[in-house]
């Protein structure tokens, strides 16, 4: 994936002097930097995490908002990383965010019946209606979690930490 980010820019320039042979190349780099700016933006706008590519916290409070004004029974799993920051200290933070892109990948497709979130650094939100499969979603969950992720051939495990939260009618409660 980092081989590939890293041509993309050169590809652009390649393909654009292939099609526009006349502008210099200074002009099409400027362009394409624009470009990043506008995709940021445009991210940013639509509440996405420009490193997970899942939604941000933005997002989970307007969904929070929706469901209160809709009286939607919910609850709410908060996860945290807590050794990424020693991850990233020793394979590098390339290498850090790589695996927590793996991590949000693996955890948004594990997850199809709830909403995951990803709040900022390594704290994560799954989302999903407070009814009878709640446990059934839970016991996923730390599974899930247990089976960190994949770099090289090698198994990653993650330390973590996972708080539960309901939202029942009109008033909010800690489990």
């Amino acid at each position: 994936r980092a081989l590939i980010e890293s041509l993309v820019p050169l590809a652009f320039v390649a393909v654009s002097k292939l099609l526009y042979p006349g502008v210099s190349t200074f002009v099409l780099a400027i362009s394409f930097i624009e470009l990043i700016f506008l995709l940021n933006f445009q991210h940013q706008r639509m509440g996405i995490n420009g490193t997970t590519k899942l939604h941000d916290g933005r997002s989970f409070f307007n969904e929070i908002n929706r469901r209160i004004k809709n009286k939607e029974r919910f609850r709410a799993y908060l996860i945290n990383i807590s050794n990424l920051g020693i991850i990233k200290q020793n394979y590098g933070h390339k290498t850090g965010d790589e695996l927590l892109y793996q991590f949000a990948f693996a955890f948004e497709r594990a997850f199809l019946d709830a909403q995951v979130f990803h709040m900022y650094g390594t704290n994560f939100i799954l989302l999903a209606k407070d009814d009878e499969k709640c446990h059934e979603l839970q016991e996923r969950l730390i599974a899930q979690m247990k089976l960190g992720v994949t770099y090289m051939d090698k198994e990653i495990p993650f330390d973590y930490i996972i708080s539960e939260h309901s939202w029942q009618d009109d008033e909010a409660t800690a489990d």
